[in-house]
């Protein structure tokens, strides 16, 4: 299963920079926006 293989990594990628963007704005990590 690639494909499926492949949506998991992009949404842990996904997860990653949103998290990384709260970090460098200085947000709380529950605070996060999808």
């Amino acid at each position: 299963r690639v494909h499926a293989r492949t949506e998991v990594f992009l949404a842990l990628c996904l997860r990653l920079v949103v998290a990384i963007t709260n970090y460098e704005r200085g947000n709380d990590p529950g605070c996060e926006k999808l």
